[in-house]
């Protein structure tokens, strides 16, 4: 048998395992193999994982290792977060392997047995009962005495070659470890299962609160906007047509807030050539023969305007 080691997660991650004994909590050497257990050590973290194969529709496999003697371990499988594994990868699933030496003792091989069993018991009527050979099995006996419960007892656990008391102990002790195993193992994977539910229920509710939240913002951003528009047509949104605009006029401090700033330059929008004609008329200026001047507050020249004068006509240029 092979893929003993499976799980259900989203195809196209990197998931491995890693195997721990049960009697020590050793972890396995993959890189040493064979039968290579150790105790645990962080910086050895990258020779502890078994690699899954993904097989596509959030399935992945890989094999027990053979060389691993026969026993109980425990099996975790971690996603990768990176390109080599780390001691905070996170641990997806888990689970408890009864191992044979060559192959896992499952539910299927138990119920091989079983039948095997009840084969050999239904083979058994007509026949000498095993471990019973010395037990006086005549009811009554020559002497009138039957044999007791007691001594059938004794005699099956005295025959050592056919079926053994300490046989039976370590049976009914291995079973009972198995039932305890696999509660535990249910009982995990349940609360695993539902802690994980919770928490994406959780995220979806958070996100979609989050969402509700940021769309009243923006409803209300458009309400606060609309009742501008609405003070500044004021007749509740509808544009107030030019025509209907008689009487308008522009009120006596309308054009306090325009910028006086001298320019640059020569001027180039409405306001630079308002405020220039303003400082040409009243602010310094110079005139030779051959040249104007206008100056700005810092003394700098602002514009020049060449000056000609043939003794008929007197010229002045373009400002630069």
């Amino acid at each position: 048998m092979a893929n003993e080691i499976w799980t259900h997660f989203t195809t196209g991650n990197n998931l491995y395992a890693r195997i721990r004994k049960r009697t020590n909590s050793q972890v396995y050497d993959v890189d040493a193999g064979g039968d290579n257990f150790e105790a645990w050590a962080d910086g050895s973290v990258a020779t502890y994982d078994l690699p899954l194969v993904d097989e596509y529709g959030n399935f992945y496999v890989v094999d027990f290792p053979s060389g691993i003697s026969a026993g109980v371990y425990d099996v975790g499988v971690f996603l990768r977060a990176t390109g080599a594994p780390l001691v905070t990868d996170l641990e997806i699933g888990q689970g408890v392997m009864y191992w044979d030496g060559s192959a896992e003792i499952n539910l299927s091989v138990m119920d091989t047995v079983l039948d095997t069993v009840a084969v050999d018991v239904a083979g058994l009527d007509g026949d000498v009962m095993v471990g019973t050979d010395s037990a006086n099995t005549t009811v009554p006996d020559a002497a009138g005495v039957a044999p007791t419960a007691t001594e059938i007892r004794d005699a099956m656990l005295d025959d050592a070659t056919r079926f053994s008391g300490a046989d039976i102990a370590a049976i009914l002790a291995d079973t009972d470890t198995m039932e305890a195993d696999l509660k535990t193992h249910i009982d995990t994977h349940d609360t695993t299962v539902a802690g994980r539910f919770a928490s994406q229920t959780t995220d979806i509710i958070s996100d979609l609160t989050t969402e509700i939240n940021d769309n009243e913002t923006k409803i209300d951003a458009i309400k606060s906007e609309t009742a501008l528009i609405v003070a500044d047509t004021g007749s509740a949104g509808v544009v107030v047509a030019a025509a209907s605009k008689t009487g308008y006029k522009l009120a006596s401090d309308g054009l306090d807030s325009v910028s006086t700033t001298e320019p640059s330059g020569v001027a180039s929008n409405f306001r630079e050539m308002l405020v220039q004609v303003w400082r040409r008329l009243f602010k310094k200026t110079t005139m030779s023969n051959t040249v104007l001047k206008a100056y700005k507050d810092s003394g700098a020249v602002a514009t020049e305007q060449d000056l000609t004068d043939d003794g008929t006509t007197q010229t002045v240029g373009d400002a630069s």
